[in-house]
């Protein structure tokens, strides 16, 4: 199955001078989409959308484990020791962590289909959400949010896709404040509360700037790889470094203030 872009053509009914809407986009969206809508893991014949698009291994996809008509050659279990439903997050690194014990079979369910080739692509996130592989909920009308939003709703983005949501929130990595750790374990869940889940932020973490962020609070060697966005325009960088890196964790007013704090003008800067 082909990963298939946003439909614009419902926005652009009644917005028909903005810039998304011009033929340009459409035939951008319909060029990513033949180049970077199909999945190096999904089930398909070789050759297909892209893929040997130039008439060679433009992906120097291995084909080994495909059999002649170019369709994996995996043979299905009947019974299986754990089912993990939902290839989200949680799920994947679930499976995952269930399949090092080499006897035990484990299988991952998941609405959607394989994460595409264009969720790869830092530029092309806001493809993803209401795409083909986002769920796309709306939240319940709110007297206090959304309020210029058709029917009062905000979109809510929710990955129907390998990865879950994790594929389709721009690559961004973000804990829970831990004040909503702590009363989960003040709930009656005991476990919960952030000191006790924080060890394991730190073990799943693979921290690639350990010289900005706190030792106590984040790790290396982990599965899941975390690092600052390569490139940072220095104007904003010189005002949110001292800021974002000086605490890891807070009340949820403190990270306000901490935001509010990094967007203010310095005295002598110009409007």
């Amino acid at each position: 199955m082909s990963w298939i872009p946003p439909n614009l053509a419902q926005s652009c009914a009644v917005q028909t001078t903005v810039t998304t809407c011009q033929p340009q986009t459409f035939l951008f969206l319909q060029l990513v989409t033949q180049l970077f809508g199909q999945s190096l893991d999904s089930d398909y014949s070789y050759g297909q959308s892209g893929y040997n698009y130039y008439g060679s291994d433009f992906y120097n996809f291995d084909r080994s484990s495909l059999g002649s008509e170019g369709h994996y050659n995996q043979k299905r279990q009947q019974e299986y020791d754990f089912i993990v439903v939902g290839a989200g997050s949680a799920g994947c690194v679930l499976a995952n962590r269930l399949t090092e014990i080499s006897q035990w079979r484990v299988l991952l369910l998941e609405a959607g289909d394989e994460e595409p080739e264009v969720a790869d692509v830092p530029s092309f996130a806001p493809m993803l959400q209401g795409s083909s592989i986002d769920w796309n909920f709306m939240t319940q009308p709110d007297p206090k949010s959304c309020l210029a939003r058709r029917n009062g709703q905000c979109a809510w983005a929710r990955g129907k896709v390998m990865g879950g949501t994790s594929t389709i929130n721009y690559m961004i990595y973000i804990r829970g404040n831990p004040r909503d750790y702590d009363e989960w374990a003040e709930n009656g869940n005991p476990g919960w509360s952030y000191e006790e889940v924080l060890p394991y932020f730190i073990k799943s973490e693979d921290n690639h700037n350990p010289d900005k962020v706190a030792p106590n609070a984040h790790g290396v060697g982990g599965y899941l790889s975390v690092e600052q966005f390569n490139y940072q325009d220095q104007n904003v960088a010189n005002k949110s470094e001292p800021v974002c890196f000086k605490r890891h964790q807070g009340t949820a007013e403190e990270r306000v203030q901490m935001l509010l704090s990094s967007d203010r003008l310095e005295e002598n800067d110009e409007i």
